[in-house]
């Protein structure tokens, strides 16, 4: 497997490709939507085969897949957080991470203010001493594109994602021009500290997902995001949606 260091965490540069369980059982490959419920319903590991690779359900995340667990694991949301450290921003990262081609086929772009990551932990005594040369002291910079990203950490990351809902009959819905992974570790509120926004109403919404649970809801879990914005984002998804598996080492 492709490895790629940042920081001092080592990842693998490609998503998981694997069609089978640590038991040895193989993973069933779906291709239509109703399938896809189907699995789901019988909790049973799939994956889709997109264009971009492989798009596991979310059983398989939890049913332990078939690869290396003496070498590797599933990414928690801590080791995302640290990761988003070491690129400076949520706002940023995405852009960083995102390949620089496969996103999108737009001739024209178009700008994005996003924070300067030169002087963005300069505390106010050090700004007034030392103005910043890449900013200007705007706090600021400018990145133009066309939804593509730079890659220049060498992720690698290539749109693909499954909505659930209702079966449609066809093939199932892969969303365009956004990439999503599987967050390992359960979705427990404390996990998601390390971020803004989550209060006491979002931790009524998990135990609320987790009691709807137990009569038949799909429930959630959580997930990190790219589309075709420069931002990586953190959502709780329903389990009956689709993403990719990235893994971390040991």
């Amino acid at each position: 497997m492709k490895e790629i260091k940042m920081g001092d965490q080592i990842w693998s540069a490609e998503n998981l490709d694997i069609d089978i369980m640590h038991d040895g059982k193989l993973i069933r490959e779906i291709s239509t939507d109703a399938e896809w419920h189907d699995a789901f319903k019988i909790k049973q590991p799939a994956f889709f085969q997109s264009n971009q690779g492989k798009i596991y359900n979310y059983h398989a995340l939890s049913g332990f897949i078939g690869y290396d667990y003496d070498r590797w694991r599933i990414p928690t949301i801590k080791d995302w957080a640290k990761l988003v450290d070491f690129l400076g921003a949520e706002e940023i990262a995405g852009y960083k991470l995102k390949h620089n081609f496969g996103w999108s086929d737009r001739s024209y772009t178009w700008k994005k203010d996003v924070i300067c990551l030169n002087c963005i932990s300069w505390n106010v005594d050090y700004r007034s001493k030392a103005p910043c040369h890449v900013c200007k002291d705007s706090r600021k910079i400018v990145i133009e594109h066309n939804g593509n990203g730079s890659n220049e950490v060498g992720f690698n990351a290539v749109p693909g994602c499954i909505v659930g809902g209702k079966p449609r009959g066809n093939k199932p819905f892969v969303q365009k021009g956004t990439a999503q992974w599987w967050i390992g570790g359960g979705f427990t509120f404390d996990a998601w500290q390390p971020f803004d926004g989550y209060d006491n109403g979002d931790k009524i919404i998990l135990h609320l997902s987790r009691l709807l649970e137990i009569f038949g809801y799909p429930g959630r879990s959580p997930s990190a995001i790219i589309s075709q914005d420069t931002n990586l984002s953190f959502v709780d998804t329903s389990k009956e949606n689709g993403a990719a598996i990235r893994l971390i080492k040991m």
